[in-house]
């Protein structure tokens, strides 16, 4: 069974993680942000006895120079390193006019290419010729719907061909002027043919990694005109190269008195949009940009009053709905944990098995599952959010209030991501040009609330607020995590990083319904990630947190001893030494230690309070730790808690990813450093203004 690699490439919004969802029966996120695939999916089927694996890359506008971004250097990166069979060019047919740039880049990368036009459901009376256009552009054109699975066999019959066929000159006409030096060069290098048999050719070669047989007379002429470093350094060794070198100075002369610019990538790229929309015209017929219900409803939600209004209303609506809808089936999750621990005491033997299983594990998973609920909400709504296009309005909306902070409009899309997890938080600043602008948006994403907090939030609000203000609370708790990352990002750009002020183009999808499968799948994956993530740290947390608050072992004669073993055991301890640092917070020692399990996940602290405050009486009962807690901690206390949850350092995971992001280890210690004290101080200020107001 022969194996046929694909990799897909198109702008943002095109549907490119909807085809290979479907294609390989994979349910990836599918969102409205350039680049929200931030490295790649992959996804196989098998077809023809063939095996076509697809490779989704993140979405860009352009592969040419001047396109430096992370996420464009790693799409070039991937097309050079040429271990693909077939490029499977997405464009969008509701902007094909825009999409056919980036299809003009492709055109000249030396690989067998297909252009498949998606969402031709949306075109109403319009057409697309994809037979003139395939004849123009001499590579396999077909028209496409992934939403209503539209020539989805067509398409796999088509690169199951262009596979078995040789490759195609994927080549087109410039004007005449540029196109006449350009013939020149390359009838130059024709009448030379035998430098391909040069030694030092194969040497140079080998360096910037090309085959011989992949290079062409009409590539070469076009990098030579352009001034590019490594083909000018490879001809440089050729015998020919001096009088080469005389008719390329004088072309370049003829071409920059034409066009009256002597910058010809610039040139090249204008010439390439002015060909796409020449291509377009011609190709499409009936096709009118109009006013749709897209551009009635955009008037009201990009408004800069109204606008916001309403984005911080349906946040307050999701997180109100994440209290009132979820707290129902909480109770029957706390209950289904009761009844296990009641039917497995009896069958174990055991007494530190029992202690560890009923008083450690059980304990420490119940109070993160019973919080699951609250999670799916989230998710959910975020996705809803994601799926119809409304985020990508959000972006639009706070752009002049980010640029005002020193963020670029373009960190955006990292933080919003961080309110679902902040390892692809991390990662998405790849989208941002400019290494400063992205060192800023790492440092500030670690004070955006991820999911993993939520359960944290929910618990300490329920414990120590009343349930009508709940919601309210929560909304309140996000919106103050926003707030600081956005002043440490004006403190930032105002002293260690000075950030550069860039215009952020973005484009404003349609709106769109979401496919219900789309919705179900991606927050079940999200919830399957929760509950993988709580069976592994928090079931290895939870039983170092029991082994370590079990011993060394006393023996157990009343209360008081009871209450003596924990305080003494390894875990007591360590609590105890770390009290002089948070004690002025108002934390005691099982706060504390809390707080350090919540490094490796966020979750953990939760199942760690369960097993500090409960372990007496082997109850894995949630409502028995919230009544805990509200014995044990004062309300000055568990408000610089939620402060300090908020702001310090993200997860083991994330730590990590920031640290490769970032480019060098300094920025870890930089990281830990800002974070935590920043942490401190602001929870200190937190606990003793509380205490003066109550």
């Amino acid at each position: 069974m022969k194996k046929i690699r694909v990799i897909l490439i198109g702008e943002s919004n095109v549907g490119k993680t909807s085809l290979i969802n479907l294609l390989g029966n994979k349910y990836f996120k599918v969102s409205n942000f350039s680049g929200t695939t931030v490295e790649k999916n992959i996804a196989s089927l098998k077809y023809k006895n063939h095996e076509i694996e697809f490779i989704d890359l993140p979405g860009i506008y352009s592969i040419d120079e001047y396109a430096q971004t992370e996420i464009n250097l790693l799409v070039k990166r991937k097309i050079q390193e040429n271990k693909y069979d077939i490029i499977l060019n997405i464009a969008s047919a509701t902007i094909l006019d825009r999409n056919l740039n980036l299809s003009m880049d492709l055109l000249e990368q030396k690989s067998k290419l297909i252009l498949a036009i998606n969402m031709i459901d949306e075109l109403g009376d319009a057409s697309i010729n994809s037979e003139l256009l395939s004849d123009i552009l001499n590579i396999d054109v077909i028209q496409i719907s992934t939403k209503n699975s539209t020539n989805i066999t067509p398409l796999l019959d088509t690169i199951v061909k262009v596979y078995s066929e040789d490759l195609k000159i994927n080549t087109f006409k410039y004007p005449k002027a540029l196109e006449q030096e350009l013939n020149m060069i390359e009838s130059f290098l024709s009448t030379n043919s035998n430098y391909l048999t040069d030694k030092s050719l194969d040497v140079a070669l080998a360096y910037i990694g090309v085959k011989k047989s992949e290079l062409k007379d009409r590539y070469i002429a076009m990098k030579l005109l352009e001034k590019d470093t490594e083909i000018t350094k490879i001809v440089s060794f050729l015998h020919f190269y001096n009088p080469l070198k005389k008719l390329l100075d004088n072309a370049r002369s003829r071409i920059y008195n034409y066009y009256d610019t002597q910058d010809l990538l610039y040139l090249k790229k204008e010439l390439k949009q002015n060909l796409a929309h020449s291509l377009f015209l011609q190709t499409t017929e009936n096709f009118v940009h109009k006013s749709t219900l897209t551009n009635k409803i955009d008037k009201l939600l990009i408004s800069n009053l109204s606008g916001i209004a309403i984005f911080l209303f349906i946040m307050w609506v999701i997180f109100e709905s994440t209290f009132y809808i979820g707290s129902i089936p909480m109770l029957y999750i706390e209950e289904g944990f009761n009844i296990l621990g009641t039917f497995l005491g009896p069958l174990i033997d055991s007494p530190n098995l029992k202690s560890l299983i009923i008083g450690g594990i059980l304990p420490g998973l119940s109070a993160v599952m019973m919080f699951l609920p609250n999670i799916l909400i989230l998710f959910l709504g975020i996705t809803l959010l994601e799926t119809t296009g409304y985020l990508t309005r959000v972006s639009f909306l706070l752009d002049g209030v980010l640029q005002k902070f020193g963020l670029h409009g373009q960190s955006i899309i990292p933080l919003i991501i961080g309110f679902g997890c902040t390892v692809p938080a991390y990662m998405a600043t790849r989208m941002l040009e400019s290494k400063k602008d992205k060192l800023i948006t790492l440092f500030s994403l670690g004070f955006i609330s991820c999911s993993a907090k939520l359960p944290v939030y929910v618990l300490f609000i329920s414990a120590f607020f009343k349930p009508s203000a709940s919601g309210n609370i929560l909304f309140g708790i996000y919106i103050f995590g926003v707030l600081v990352a956005l002043l440490s990002a004006k403190f930032l750009n105002k002293t260690i990083f000075k950030a550069s002020k860039e215009t952020y183009i973005m484009e404003l999808p349609q709106y769109r319904l979401p496919s219900f499968k789309l919705i179900y799948m991606s927050v079940w994956l999200k919830s399957i990630s929760y509950v993988k993530k709580a069976g592994i740290y928090i079931t290895l947390i939870s039983m170092l947190i029991w082994f370590a608050s079990s011993y060394p072992k006393y023996d157990v004669v009343d209360s008081n001893t009871r209450f003596y073993k924990l305080e003494h055991s390894y875990l007591g301890q360590l609590g105890k030494s770390l009290e002089p640092i948070f004690k002025p917070l108002g934390f005691d020692w099982k706060m504390s230690v809390s707080l350090m399990s919540g490094m490796a996940a966020k979750e953990v602290i939760v199942s760690t309070l369960s097993i500090l405050y409960v372990v007496e009486q082997n109850n894995s009962n949630n409502n028995e730790l919230i009544k805990k807690l509200r014995v044990s901690i004062d309300f000055a206390s568990a408000v610089s808690f939620i402060v300090f949850i908020t702001l310090y350092l993200p997860c083991f995971a994330a730590t990590i990813v920031f640290t490769k992001e970032s480019g060098e280890i300094k920025y870890l210690f930089y990281l830990v450093f800002f974070t935590l004290s920043f942490s401190w101080l602001a929870s200190y200020s937190a606990y003793n203004i509380v205490r003066m107001m109550t």
